[in-house]
């Protein structure tokens, strides 16, 4: 269905409008947010632009179709051009997705072209992030704007503070995941994206706590971090470390997973 037929110009102009509030844009009662979960695509020809979508808004709410510019949800709309890139607005930031105002130059080591968004410019914070290497090489919590060192990541993690914060967990110290971080921040204590190094990790703190556990009676036995993360042990092993079969099963099931992964890596 089309969401959105217009002049290119005015579209453009409705765009770069910022500060947009409920009290100078008439939008519908109810607010249904179309761009939230639907399929979205922008399609630019000449001087008319086009904002087609599949599916429904959400569960609670009717389908969105309008064909006047004016009527259409310009908050939702912003929204949607910042988050997903599908429009090129130079003032929105490459990292975050937030107002932007620094043009950024790459350096010639730089890989990480697949975590930007569209645009070439940053906002304050994620400029300075960008060439501090300590944001690179060290486990930090970005918290009401403030920058805090995490020195022991499975003690913070069992301990979160109150959200939304960002951050970022890093053992090779030299990737470029931060960036990750600052695209998903932590909205929920017990359920979020754990971003370790460039990878996306599940968290849930009932499993955690569970690995964390189960990792600590193993180390009180002497297993060796190796073990832990070979699957299941040799006989061998099995033998010097006194290992139960429920114990060398469990170890064989969780090779393969992320968060047992992190539990183990991070233990100093």
């Amino acid at each position: 269905m089309i969401l959105l037929y217009g002049n290119r110009a005015r579209f453009e102009k409705t765009l770069n409008i910022r500060n947009i509030t409920s009290k100078n844009v008439d939008e519908p009662k109810g607010d249904p947010h179309p761009c939230n979960s639907l399929d979205c695509h922008v399609k630019i020809a000449g001087n008319n632009v086009a904002v087609t979508a599949k599916g429904r808004a959400s569960e609670d709410s009717t389908p969105v179709e309008k064909d006047n510019l004016n009527d259409f949800p310009v908050k939702a709309l912003t929204t949607f051009s910042q988050e997903r890139g599908d429009i090129g607005i130079s003032s929105t930031c490459i990292f975050c997705g937030a107002e932007a105002s620094v043009n950024v130059v790459f350096p010639k080591t730089f890989t990480a072209y697949q975590f930007l968004q569209a645009g070439s410019k940053a906002c304050l914070r994620c400029a300075e992030m960008f060439v501090d290497p300590k944001c690179r090489r060290n486990s930090w919590i970005l918290r009401n704007g403030n920058l805090e060192t995490v020195n022991d990541p499975l003690i913070f993690l069992v301990n979160l503070p109150d959200p939304p914060f960002c951050l970022y967990l890093t053992k090779k110290k030299r990737k470029h995941g931060w960036i990750l971080a600052v695209q998903n921040p932590v909205l929920n204590r017990d359920r979020f994206i754990l971003i370790v190094d460039e990878e996306k990790i599940l968290f849930e703190r009932e499993k955690f706590v569970e690995f964390e556990a189960f990792a600590h009676s193993l180390r009180k036995k002497g297993v060796p971090k190796k073990v832990l993360l070979g699957g299941m042990p040799l006989p061998s092993v099995k033998r010097k470390y006194d290992l139960s079969w429920e114990e060398c099963s469990k170890l064989r099931g969780l090779q393969r997973n992320s968060l047992w992964r992190v539990v183990v890596e991070f233990e100093k």
